[in-house]
């Protein structure tokens, strides 16, 4: 037999001893209660406690980002027409993003909110303009920054818990943003 006939064998033993071979579950069941590891437990209960924090977690923070009060109050947020957001799926181009596609040129009128927020609430600009020069608040600005990575990280959390299985290592080192 040649090379091929040996690969060929090789790979059909090693799928019947795949087939055959028990691997003791790291992850399992038990009752309502999911047990990991072996010591780790929750509960689906808890679980779902965990999901609501991250969305008020979530909701708290996108508050925070578009200088909103914390219960939403005042609400003058741009409306997200989602049924009207298109995206190429195939376009792998450097810089491409369904923000940047011409078909949603209306998203680019909301790109100006919050700076039309500060130029309308004077007490808001002093935050974040130091009024003499004129210049950004770095201080401010970094806080403003921190807030944006902390929501990407509870965002991810919430996507990779309850969009189905989750991305294997591949998958999500591709997912970019802007």
């Amino acid at each position: 037999p040649g090379p091929m006939a040996w690969i060929f064998h090789t790979f059909s033993y090693a799928k019947v001893i795949a087939q055959n071979t028990l691997n003791p579950a790291k992850c399992y069941w038990d009752s309502d209660v999911l047990v990991y590891g072996g010591h780790t437990r929750f509960s689906m209960v808890e679980f779902r406690l965990m999901l609501s924090h991250f969305i008020a977690k979530a909701k708290s923070l996108i508050a925070k980002l578009l200088l909103l009060p914390h219960d939403f109050t005042g609400l003058d947020i741009p409306t997200i027409h989602w049924e009207r957001i298109v995206d190429d799926v195939h376009d792998n181009s450097v810089g491409y993003s369904f923000l940047s596609d011409r078909r949603n040129a209306w998203i680019s009128e909301k790109r100006d909110f919050i700076q039309q927020k500060l130029q309308r609430d004077p007490a808001l600009a002093s935050e974040w303009y130091d009024v003499e020069s004129g210049r950004l608040n770095k201080s401010t600005l970094n806080a403003y920054g921190e807030t944006v990575d902390e929501l990407r990280k509870i965002l991810f959390g919430l996507i990779h818990f309850t969009a189905g299985q989750p991305g294997r290592g591949t998958e999500v080192s591709n997912v970019r943003f802007e």
